[in-house]
């Protein structure tokens, strides 16, 4: 019995570390796209920060619906739900 609970134990800490190693991507895929919209901020370069702004939104909501420990989803309007509440999504106008 003591076997099964070590390969359970070792599955466990694989999967962990396969979350983990998503996570991080999914975090770096959030700052790369925050920095596209800093510099397009920075130069004024009107063009790209709504493609920009809505890259970072996208990346992030990837990021608190594939990785989240409170469970949050993505609704159909935009808006994410989890146990702590709504977080609505930004309407760009122009």
């Amino acid at each position: 019995m003591q076997a099964d609970e070590s390969l359970s134990l070792e599955q466990a800490l694989d999967k962990s570390q396969t979350d983990a190693e998503s996570a991080i991507r999914a975090s770096a895929a959030v700052t790369r796209a925050l920095k596209r919209f800093q510099t397009a901020v920075r130069v004024g370069n009107l063009r790209d920060l709504e493609p920009a702004l809505l890259s970072a939104e996208q990346a992030l909501v990837q990021l608190l619906v594939s990785h989240s420990p409170i469970g949050v989803t993505q609704g159909t309007s935009g808006t994410l739900a989890g146990s702590r509440g709504r977080i609505s999504g930004h309407a760009w106008t122009s």
